[in-house]
């Protein structure tokens, strides 16, 4: 990730977001059946933000 560029900057700050709010969530789970749940859900979502643009 380039972040002298604008672009950069803004997935760093996206994906900080993610997984801030991801952690969250984790700290609401009341047992790791609900957490893994979160994790495989935020997982998917990073896999998705990750996929170059087109």
């Amino acid at each position: 990730m380039d972040e002298t560029r604008r672009t950069g900057r803004v997935r760093g700050v996206v994906l900080t977001t993610v997984i801030g709010g991801a952690a969250k969530e984790l700290s609401d789970c009341a047992d790791m059946a609900e957490a893994q749940e979160i994790i495989e859900e935020v997982c998917g979502i990073l896999a998705h933000l990750s996929k170059p643009p087109g």
